[in-house]
């Protein structure tokens, strides 16, 4: 993903959030395997904590034109 869109869609985070954010999106898998084997038990927490928010940001944005389109569809109906 490039950063421009995930900056977009993470704009929430802090830069610091989003720069980790951007290296577990982004890593390779040796890089992230790197990271890995010498992250402490709260690095763990952290990271599966950024990727669960990330989550959630996908799904409201992909709820977000469903919406739209409902609230459409209701004014057009109370008229």
């Amino acid at each position: 993903m490039k950063s421009k869109k995930l900056r977009e869609l993470s704009d929430s985070l802090d830069d610091n959030d989003f720069q980790n954010l951007e290296f577990l999106l982004t890593a390779s898998v040796e890089g992230y395997r790197e990271w890995q084997a010498q992250a402490d038990d709260d690095d763990l927490e952290y990271a599966t904590e950024l990727l669960i928010e990330y989550n959630l940001m996908i799904q409201e944005a992909l709820c977000e034109v469903p919406f739209l389109q409902a609230k459409e569809v209701l004014k057009s109906i109370k008229k």
